[in-house]
Order: C-alpha cells, then sequence, then structure tokens
C-alpha cells in the first residue's frame, strides 16, 4: 500500500476505482494478459528456445547473456519452469511487465506525492497506463528474449523510491538501494548513466532549505559506486571468461560514429514508425498534447510560482533523462527504433516520458475545471492511437507467427535431418511483416529447423531477403548487400527452400535469391 499523508487530495481522489492500481492491471489484462494463447516465438526467441530445457541450453543461454547475468537467470530459470511450452514463456513475460508497471506506478506516486504534497494517484495511474500502451516499447520488442530487459525499468524505479522514501519518511537505504541498482545494471546498461538524474529527484521537494545537498549524500554515493563497482566486475568478467572458454559471450564495442546516431536518435522518426497508417490522427494527437502542457505551465505561472519551478525542473529531468536515453544506445551503435527488435532500447525514453506524464496529469488533476476536463480527453485520445498501434502490430506479429508455422508443418523433417554435412538451405524469402520479425536471419530459422530435426551439426541455413541477397556462382554461396560481404561460403550441396511450399530444390549454379518480405 502506498504510504497516507495528511496532505490535500486532488479533485479526481474521491474515486477509489481511479485511484488504485486497478485501472492499472486492467490494461495489463486487456493488452497482455491473451498473448500466450494467440502469440509464439519471435525472431530471436528461437535461439533461447532451441532444445529448451536441457543442459546444453542452461550452458548456451547463461554465456549468451554472461553481460547481462540477470537475463541469463530469468532465461534458465523460466525455461526449465514451462518445460517448453511456449504459452509458459509469454505468461512469464507477461507478469514481468505487469511488475514492472506496478512499480513504475508507485515511483511515480512518490514523486508526485514528494512534489507537490498532494496524493494524485490517478495522475500517476494515467501515466502508468499509457506506458502499458505505448507500441513502441512493449508491443512488438522481441518478446521472450529481450522483454526481461524491463527488469531494468524496475529496479531503476525501486531505486528511485527507496531514495525518496529515505528523504522523506527516513527510511533505511539498505538493504534496497543496492539491491535496486544491481537488478537495474546487471539486466541492462541503459540507466547506468542515469542514476545521477535520481539524486536531481530531491530538488522537487517544496520544503528543501536553499542550496542545500541531498542528506547523507556520501553514503548514498557510496553504495552507488559499490554497486556499480560489483555490476562493472561482474559483467567485464564474465564477458573475458566467455571469450576465453570460446563461448561466444557477446561484447560490447564502441561506435565511433555515435555523435550522428545520438542526433538521429533524439528525432521523433522512431515514434511515428509505431504508428503505421495512422498519420492523420497522429498530428492532432500530439497538438492536443502539446497544448495540454502548455495550459498546465501558464496556469502554475497564474497559481503558485513554487509549483511552476517544481513542473520546470520535471521537464528539465525528464529532457535530460531522455536525451541520455538515446546517448547510451548510440555509443554502443543502436539506432532507437519504434517497431521490431531494436524498440528494445526505448525503455529509457519511454520511462522519462511516463515520468513527465506524471506531472502533467497530476498538475492538471488538481483542479475542477475545464482544464481536468481537458486532461481526460487527451489521455483518452492518447490511449485509443496507442491501442490501436499496438493491436495493429499484434495482428502481425499473429499473422508471422502463423506463417513460421505453416512453413515448418510443410518440411519434410527427414530430408532436413539426413543433410550431408557442410550442406546449405537457403530460405527464398524472409518471413515478415511491417517491421515485425519472423525467420528474417539464419540463426532464428537455424535454430527453428534443428528443433524439429533434433540434429544439433545441422546444415548452415540462410534466409535470402530483398537487402541481404543470396548468390550462387558455381559452387561458391555468398550472401552480400551490393558489394558489401555479409558471409561466403563453399558447401557440399546447396539447396534452396521454398518459402510458400516447405519443398527443398537444388540451388542453380548461377542464381540470385531475395525478394519482398512473406506474406
Amino acid at each position: 500500500m502506498d504510504r497516507q499523508d495528511p496532505d490535500r487530495l486532488s479533485h479526481w481522489e474521491g474515486r477509489s476505482f481511479l485511484g488504485s492500481p486497478a485501472p492499472v492491471l486492467l490494461v495489463w489484462l486487456c493488452l497482455y494478459a491473451a498473448r500466450p494463447f494467440f502469440l509464439g516465438l519471435y525472431h530471436d526467441d528461437w535461439v533461447i528456445y532451441l532444445d529448451s530445457p536441457s543442459w546444453n541450453n542452461t550452458n548456451a543461454t547463461f554465456w549468451l547473456f554472461a553481460n547481462r547475468p540477470i537475463l541469463g537467470f530469468y532465461h534458465i530459470g523460466t525455461s526449465w519452469l514451462a518445460q517448453g511450452h511456449i504459452a509458459i514463456l509469454h505468461l512469464f513475460a507477461a507478469l514481468t511487465v505487469l511488475a514492472t508497471a506496478l512499480i513504475l506506478r508507485r515511483f511515480l506516486v512518490a514523486v508526485i506525492s514528494y512534489a507537490f504534497r498532494q496524493n494524485s494517484r490517478v495522475g500517476c495511474n494515467i501515466a502508468a497506463c499509457l506506458w502499458l500502451m505505448m507500441p513502441w516499447t512493449l508491443g512488438t520488442t522481441a518478446w521472450i528474449i529481450t522483454n526481461p530487459t524491463l527488469m531494468s525499468v524496475l529496479g531503476f524505479g525501486l531505486a528511485g523510491l527507496t531514495l525518496l522514501n529515505h528523504w522523506r519518511y527516513q527510511d533505511q537505504l539498505l538493504p534496497w538501494l543496492p539491491v535496486s541498482l544491481l537488478i537495474s545494471a546487471l539486466s541492462y546498461e541503459m540507466f547506468i548513466a542515469q542514476l545521477p538524474l535520481l539524486l536531481g529527484l530531491y530538488y522537487l521537494d517544496e520544503d528543501r532549505k536553499p542550496r542545500r545537498l541531498p542528506p547523507y549524500l556520501p553514503r548514498i554515493v557510496l553504495i552507488t559506486l559499490a554497486s556499480l563497482s560489483v555490476a562493472f566486475v561482474s559483467r567485464a568478467s564474465l564477458e573475458r571468461l566467455g571469450k576465453l572458454l570460446d563461448m561466444k559471450a557477446p561484447m560490447k564495442s564502441f561506435n565511433p560514429e555515435w555523435l550522428s546516431l545520438f542526433l538521429r536518435n533524439l528525432r521523433p522518426d522512431w515514434l511515428l514508425q509505431a504508428f503505421p497508417g495512422q498519420e492523420s490522427t497522429i498530428t492532432p494527437t500530439i497538438i492536443l498534447i502539446i497544448g495540454l502542457i502548455i495550459l498546465v505551465f501558464v496556469r502554475s505561472i497564474d497559481r503558485e510560482g513554487r509549483r511552476f519551478k517544481r513542473l520546470l525542473l520535471s521537464a528539465l529531468i525528464a529532457l535530460t533523462g531522455y536525451s541520455l536515453s538515446c546517448l547510451v544506445p548510440a555509443l554502443a551503435g543502436y539506432a532507437l527504433s519504434g517497431v521490431g527488435l531494436d524498440s528494445r532500447v526505448t525503455i529509457g525514453a519511454s520511462f522519462w516520458m511516463a515520468f513527465f506524464l506524471a506531472f502533467i496529469f497530476s498538475e492538471a488533476a488538481d483542479r475542477s475545471d475545464w482544464t481536468t476536463k481537458l486532461s481526460w480527453m487527451v489521455a483518452i485520445v492518447l490511449a485509443c492511437s496507442f491501442t490501436l498501434a499496438m493491436v495493429a502490430q499484434l495482428s502481425d506479429w499473429r499473422v508471422v507467427w502463423n506463417s513460421e508455422r505453416a512453413l515448418l508443418r510443410k518440411l519434410d523433417i527427414s530430408s532436413h535431418a539426413t543433410l550431408p554435412e557442410n550442406a546449405l538451405v537457403a530460405l527464398d524469402r524472409p518471413i515478415s511483416r511491417n517491421g515485425v520479425y519472423g525467420f528474417r536471419s539464419s540463426w532464428d530459422l537455424d535454430f527453428a529447423i534443428r528443433d524439429l530435426s533434433g540434429r544439433m551439426d545441422n546444415a548452415t541455413y540462410l534466409v535470402a531477403g530483398d537487402y541481404w541477397k543470396v548468390h550462387a556462382n558455381q559452387g561458391r554461396v555468398v550472401q552480400r548487400a551490393g558489394t558489401y560481404v555479409l558471409a561466403e561460403y563453399r558447401p557440399s550441396m546447396a539447396w534452396v527452400l521454398d518459402v510458400e511450399t516447405g519443398k527443398l530444390r537444388p540451388m542453380a549454379a548461377q542464381q540470385v535469391l531475395g525478394g519482398s518480405d512473406y506474406p
């Protein structure tokens, strides 16, 4: 239960349902709880599903996530508990979303209560529900394999909640602060550089003495540095050990062109990717939310200068967090994407959007005039826009999953299981739809067929796409885009797998494979 204070309540707080966590649970039930019944594996998900559960899978999964060990332990644990049932893996993923949303809500309630001395839970509920609906973060991200990166959001929010309760109620920092920091840092690296922003929350307090530093700052800094040191040593050691043992542990590299990618990430283009075919509805939605933000700021000036300063500081914290959330992926060479596999790197930007929206809707809630009605209208419009985009993406995912299963059903597995050593099979077109990936890379198709054939030393499998085409030339097979060569092979035999019929045919001596996405 959230702490109760003898402070004034907002005009929305008389309605217990709207002020409780129930709306968050209801949105989760509508958008996530049903996924185990109609969705399946998605692109990289096949990597951890192969031979799952088994000790071979456990070992491979551990080293696959050597630089994010909490994700490795998550996948190992859920694989053994699910016993190969995809629906149960989806259930664990959906529960991870619910846990993150509830912690986010608690964090937002604590921030608003700390800043304005009011219990505006409805405004925070709106922000948390909109976070659940954001189609770029959770809609079609590679669901099973990358969904637990949300634990970094959970850990970061829990760390902020611990600090706020420490400053306001003198709660203990141990053990929750180091535990939450380790959960965040060992799950995903997104929020490591953003930890100083949590100290900025201290200055949202209306009763803070001027120019005063946060209390017990040396202790907080010491706990933070110790936690990050443990996380850094753990990640670096496992990465190096995996490399020494030749376990293909991932190694992060620095992107020398990070600045141009960072500036690209700052642009809102990636947001628009999540709304295909809805361009006519996005513009009025953006105008409405900008209008509400301007109105809230203007009216806060009219009321109390202190409230305006806190809104301005919240905007500064959110903008800084958003910028860092664009910078961190750019340093590693990742562009923010509104749909598909790389949409997982938007978790930081989405967190700070929800943070700022909580302030806007909570300030609008502290009235009984038309500002409150406008804020409700904006919230409803945003919810409808987000939900329609997410449903459209989930529909595409359903089509892709059905196409994957249809292809696997058509395969003559005995033919694949008896392919000669060093054989090569190329799927003539990728299975993908509107940025939602099915069989699109060598590893997803390879692992799916391995799972069916039961052979761990099967032939090499490729997927010929419109960009990465497969060129056959007198016994030599090259996958390339233009003059850039991705991989080159000299197989004992080369075959083409027809995406529509599932039949194998010999690859011609001179042939180019690759076309538009199927279906």
